[in-house]
């Protein structure tokens, strides 16, 4: 889903639901050239986690199974401010989601 609201409600009443980080928290990428500090990718990792807990409890609570999405298409601005549309970025942005 890339609206995460919907995937909230669906993880209630479907088996699984599969997730893509490029869009699950900010809108679609803006194509920007966007420089982050460590300190500010840290609060955007924060934003990550405060969005994606309450998902994870939600599907906890309902037994659903999660699938995270990548493709090059949808990497955020996070991800191409500091891995480019490269198969590292792709990685990191499924990792971001797996450490939580």
């Amino acid at each position: 889903h890339f609206n995460p609201k919907v995937a909230d409600v669906a993880a209630q009443y479907v088996e699984k639901v599969r997730i893509n980080p490029g869009n699950y928290v900010y809108a679609a990428r803006t194509f920007k050239h966007l420089e982050y500090t460590d300190e500010e990718y840290a609060q955007e990792l924060q934003k990550i986690h405060d969005r994606f807990v309450p998902f994870l409890n939600i599907c906890k609570e309902n037994h659903t199974a999660i699938r995270i999405g990548v493709n090059h298409g949808s990497l955020s601005d996070l991800i191409m401010s500091r891995y480019g549309d490269t198969p590292e970025g792709m990685v990191e942005s499924c990792m971001e989601f797996l450490r939580i």
